[in-house]
């Protein structure tokens, strides 16, 4: 009768280390495991298997486009106008392993990133060139976020600001601005078609 329970033990302690030794993740997915506690590998989606207790999957990650958004934020530009402004960063990661150990967290570090280089850069600008050049902005984060990101195993592929907001009474002006010029526009039309 020991034996045969002896025996069910050493089974049933078999049948859970094959289990634990096997790791299924999806297509998309990539798994950073570590041996004894250094990094080991990267396994890629679908069926891997691990040594288990001597092998430990320490984080999983996803090898889609991700959107991390940067905060709506309060930026001073060359010409001391107080605005607000917002974006969103797609990435993706690329090296598992560089994601897991070269940054704590890849997506807070890019946020953090996006909003220091746009405080920067809007600072550098005044007004109306922050209005109107959203494209060379833009471009200008994508370039820094992604010499950054580099060491971290992730590719920024678009930065989009995705708003800018004046106070009012900046806008109340600009569209007196606006008012004026175009009445003054339609004065010297009026006045060459005579």
């Amino acid at each position: 009768m020991e034996t045969v329970i002896i025996t069910l033990v050493i089974i049933a302690f078999a049948i859970v280390i094959l289990v634990k030794g096997i790791e299924l993740s999806l297509k998309q997915t990539m798994l950073v495991v570590e041996r004894l506690g250094k990094f080991h590998r990267v396994l890629r989606g679908g069926l891997n298997f691990i040594i288990p207790i001597v092998d430990s999957p320490v984080n999983n990650l996803t090898t889609k486009e991700q959107l991390i958004d940067i905060p709506k934020q309060s930026v001073i530009t060359k010409d001391n106008v107080n605005i607000s402004i917002d974006g969103i960063v797609f990435c993706s990661v690329e090296n598992a392993k560089e994601a897991t150990y070269n940054v704590v967290d890849f997506k807070n570090a890019i946020s953090n990133l996006a909003m220091t280089t746009l405080r920067s850069e809007i600072g550098s600008m005044e007004l109306d060139a922050t209005l109107s050049n959203r494209d060379t902005l833009n471009a200008k984060l994508q370039m820094a976020l992604g010499a950054a990101s580099l060491n971290w195993g992730v590719k920024i592929t678009r930065v989009e600001i995705s708003d800018i907001a004046v106070p009012k009474e900046i806008e109340m002006a600009m569209n007196l601005q606006m008012q004026a010029e175009r009445e003054k526009k339609s004065q010297r039309d009026n006045c060459r078609s005579r």
